[in-house]
């Protein structure tokens, strides 16, 4: 049966006569009681309500004659009141109840330690209970599922191929040992460690990880690590090919020195950071001499230039004669006479001098005993190279030698080449006819 219920104050009076056997009637209101089960006294007899109408403000399913009463006719305007009763109090739970339910701890409202649904857990005698398997996020991990996971933890924790362990090196230098935990069984291609160096190394070094075999460091480059690549106290990052360990992002390395790097600029080689003493000879330029000139070690920064000179052709250039390459074909240009000797109708040698004019001149030379119109042969040697054969000379009014015809239309200038202005030897031998 439904526990009873009850309200403060709820009472009424009989809208109308009621019989002994009625077992529904009206009420004057509703409104003051408690929804069904309930309770209520009418001039001495208990009764039970097991229905309300608040449409019509009628009691229905009514139990008569309760807890002792009898039944009886009552008639309108009686009172009808929700009452504590006997039979009310009586569906309270005794003490004793209470202290007994208290007590159970095993079968109280049918709670059980199996994985039994709608129903409250209870520890078993060794303090477990079950739950089914877990589906939602926020359902309880049964022991399977909690191992499931550790043992995919271990085997996550055993594998130094995902994730980087860290060691501190032992053994001595270039011969170094490591002990991981757990246990690798087996060298496996992309394992990986995180190695503090204990030593610095002096050469070509190997680790040995829990005893599985001596492998050797190499760099990314394949080649054996260098003295002072494993610096005591550094942490190093080493995977294994297969072969070899491979440091990782070695840092700094390499044969470069500091004569090989630019002044004040810092680098790294296999000793570690360094400090370049290299001189900055910024745009270094270079002006063609006659000797050699040395070019002075150091950096240039590519503004510098060995000079050009437009003149450096082989017509400006003795004939012959090699500058840089280019050999000379000009032989010469008269343009005045310096006497070397007077002896009068023979042979005679003159030089001639090229003074830089490159204006032809006139023939003077006043030794001989010429008359007018006698002729003379003039032949130019110019550095052993026969330069011109004149026709025949004749002695103007003057007592020149003039028509120097063959030189008058020659164009030739002075040169400079590179600062030096060309000055070459002709000697000219002029015979009388």
């Amino acid at each position: 049966m439904p526990r009873l219920r009850a309200f403060n104050n709820a009472r009424t009076t009989l809208a109308q006569d009621i019989t002994a056997a009625a077992n529904s009637f009206a009420v004057t209101s509703v409104a003051s009681f408690p929804d069904p089960p309930f309770r209520i006294t009418v001039e001495g007899e208990i009764m039970e309500v097991g229905l309300v109408s608040s449409v019509d403000n009628t009691f229905g399913s009514v139990q008569r004659g309760l807890e002792g009463t009898s039944a009886a006719g009552h008639p309108a305007g009686a009172a009808v009141e929700n009452r504590f009763t006997a039979g009310t109090y009586m569906e309270l739970a005794p003490q004793s109840a209470v202290d007994a339910h208290s007590a159970d701890t095993v079968t109280m409202h049918g709670a059980t330690p199996a994985a039994t649904a709608n129903r409250l857990i209870i520890r078993d005698a060794n303090g477990r209970a079950k739950v089914a398997a877990p589906s939602a996020a926020d359902d309880i991990a049964r022991k399977d599922t909690v191992d499931t996971v550790q043992a995919n933890l271990d085997t996550h924790t055993a594998n130094y191929t995902p994730h980087i362990p860290y060691v501190i090196a032992a053994g001595s230098a270039n011969a170094y040992t490591v002990t991981l935990n757990p246990a690798p069984t087996s060298y496996i291609e992309g394992m990986a460690l995180a190695v503090k160096i204990n030593v610095d190394n002096t050469g070509a070094s190997t680790i040995n990880v829990n005893n599985l075999g001596t492998k050797t460091i190499k760099k990314p480059n394949g080649s054996d690590v260098s003295s002072g690549n494993l610096k005591a106290g550094s942490i190093y990052s080493l995977r294994y090919n297969g072969t070899n360990f491979i440091l990782q992002g070695e840092g700094g390395g390499g044969t470069a020195q500091p004569a090989d790097v630019l002044s004040g600029k810092t680098f790294t080689n296999d000793l570690g950071e360094q400090v370049g003493s290299m001189p900055n000879r910024g745009a270094v330029n270079i002006t063609p001499s006659t000797t050699n000139q040395q070019i002075a070690a150091g950096y240039h920064n590519g503004s510098g230039v060995v000079y050009g000179d437009p003149d450096l052709v082989a017509g400006n250039i003795k004939n012959g004669v090699n500058i840089f390459g280019v050999v000379g074909s000009f032989k010469g240009v008269l343009t005045q006479a310096q006497s070397s000797g007077t002896t009068p109708q023979s042979t005679t040698t003159q030089l001639f001098r090229i003074d830089g004019t490159g204006v032809a001149g006139s023939l003077s030379y006043s030794g001989w005993n010429l008359n007018n119109n006698d002729c003379v042969i003039l032949s130019i040697v110019c550095d052993g190279v026969v330069a011109a054969s004149s026709p025949p000379l004749y002695r103007g009014a003057s007592g020149l030698l003039e028509c120097f015809k063959y030189f008058e239309s020659n164009s030739w200038v002075d040169v400079t080449v590179y600062g030096y202005v060309d000055v070459f030897d002709c000697v000219f031998t002029v015979r009388k006819l």
